[in-house]
């Protein structure tokens, strides 16, 4: 016999006149509630440790609330035993805390008998999925909870249990719930060990994995807050080893594409600093919630999310200083730059020597020698070229001039006798080409019917010319006569003529 049934044994019963209470085991909240919607599913709303949250009817009023009952209790365990005395510190914490708005409430409780009701709530991941909450909604709700993280911690409140199973939305904020593992000054018994984990699987603290007894427990509840946000704005439940990297395409926010053109930099700069493995570099709470402010003023100001991300992305390629030129020419260093390049939603965008141009998302290494692949960010579509050199220029304060150009080496064709500066290709295999005048029908040539291997790709195989990269709402990309691949028709040198002179004609204007 499980305890939940154990639970329904010792509390509930039938008979024909409906739903009997055993006098033997009668509780104090029984005298109040009752047990609602049988079916298992339904009426359990949670469960963890050794409790469980049954859906409850108030005998006086009919409101349904939520009863979280500790199991153990049930079971005969000592009124001194560990999950005793945690289960009435969360109750006396949750009372200390009424007047705060981002705590659940307590409506009852007995540590005595270790059980509270509270309000029904609805869990933030719920919430979130059902309302379909953006990227300024989830941050708010962040932003809320960090408000009140901010008043717990200067009670010397730590929750020290931080994950999106422990938030709820309720009263039209987000709230915490489930204070099981909370530390605070007046704590009952002296229950944490230094050589046991303390916290949440995909949350934790480093520290409080090795040592929680001596860890900062308000700088782990910024690293297990931080974990979270990134839970909740990626959807994902599993979370990501580690320290946050914004470079890293298993977890960088700007990877995942309904992310791709947001502004993020605010953001992953405090994602990366609040996963930190040394807790002294993380921030404090007050300041975690200060950046999530500017992050959300930034993302709603153009002008200031434009400057962010050059910033962002100068800080990434040339450190504190931006040059007024640089140039890269090993492929491996052109491969490099141009992904951190392809990151920003404000740089990511590509004007093509054959006019028109694409936000492309990543660049590789090619299995052509010399030459690498550059992927658009939507269609999947490729570009094989053969780079002779990135060449930035800067404009100094006038960032939004700012330039890349990807110079080609040029190429000998695939099919003969034909003067083209580009060839619709298919590579079959790698290194080698086909003609892809059939590839829609799956087939080298549609008359002999010859089947195309798997894992082919359909590139365009530039032969001359170059790309160049412009800020997407920058002035350059502003005047549409520039997609007729003008950049491509003159060297390097001369375009930064041009560039200064067209920057120079605007700005007198």
């Amino acid at each position: 016999m499980d305890k939940e049934e154990r639970f329904d044994k010792l509390c509930i019963s039938h008979d024909s006149g409906g739903d009997v209470l055993m006098d033997e085991n009668r509780k104090s909240w029984e005298k109040k509630y009752t047990v609602i919607e049988r079916p298992k599913s339904r009426r359990i709303l949670g469960s963890g440790g050794n409790a469980k949250i049954y859906r409850v009817e108030c005998k006086e009023d009919h409101g349904e609330y939520a009863l979280k009952y500790l199991l153990d209790k049930l079971m005969g365990k000592g009124d001194k035993s560990e999950k005793v005395v945690r289960f009435r510190n969360e109750i006396d914490v949750m009372e200390k805390c009424k007047e705060i708005p981002g705590v659940i409430p307590i409506i009852s409780s007995s540590k005595d008998e270790c059980w509270y009701v509270m309000p029904l709530a609805t869990p933030i991941i719920e919430y979130i999925s059902d309302n379909r909450i953006d990227i300024e909604g989830i941050v708010s709700c962040v932003i809320s909870l960090a408000g009140t993280l901010e008043k717990l911690h200067a009670k010397d409140i730590c929750h020290r249990d931080i994950k999106p199973a422990n938030l709820y939305y309720y009263d039209g904020r987000a709230v915490f719930g489930d204070f099981g593992l909370v530390d605070f000054p007046e704590n009952e018994g002296n229950l944490t060990k230094s050589n046991e984990r303390l916290g949440a699987t995909f949350t934790i603290a480093p520290e409080m994995k090795r040592n929680p007894k001596e860890a900062n427990p308000k700088k782990a509840d910024v690293y297990s807050l931080a974990k979270t946000m990134w839970m909740l704005l990626a959807d994902d439940d599993k979370g990501f080893e580690g320290a946050y990297d914004y470079l890293d395409q298993s977890h960088g926010l700007s990877y995942r594409s309904k992310y791709r053109n947001k502004h993020l930099v605010e953001l992953e700069e405090l994602l990366r600093d609040s996963t930190d493995n040394d807790p002294t570099r993380r921030p404090t709470i007050t300041e975690f919630k200060e950046r999530l402010l500017r992050w959300r003023e930034v993302y709603s100001d153009f002008q200031k999310s434009q400057e962010s991300d050059w910033n962002f992305l100068n800080k990434q390629l040339f450190g504190v200083f931006s040059p007024g030129s640089a140039t890269w020419r090993e492929v491996h260093d052109i491969v490099g730059v141009l992904n951190v390049i392809g990151r920003s939603s404000v740089y990511n965008h590509m004007l093509l020597s054959s006019n028109g141009g694409w936000d492309f998302s990543l660049a590789k290494p090619a299995d052509e020698e010399g030459c690498i692949k550059i992927y658009a960010s939507s269609d999947d579509i490729c570009y094989i070229v053969k780079p002779k050199a990135l060449y930035f220029e800067g404009f100094g304060q006038d960032y939004i001039w700012n330039y890349f150009l990807l110079e080609f080496d040029e190429l000998g064709p695939v099919f003969k006798g034909r003067d083209v500066d580009r060839e619709y290709l298919v590579e079959d295999y790698p290194g080698h080409y086909a003609s892809a005048k059939c590839v829609q029908y799956g087939v080298y040539d549609y008359d002999t019917g010859d089947v195309l291997p798997d894992g082919y790709e359909v590139v365009y195989r530039y032969l001359r010319g170059s790309f160049l990269i412009v800020m997407k709402q920058g002035p350059y990309n502003g005047i549409s006569s520039t997609y007729d691949g003008r950049h491509a028709d003159c060297s390097p040198d001369t375009f930064r003529e041009y560039m200064m002179d067209l920057q120079s004609k605007c700005n007198s204007s």
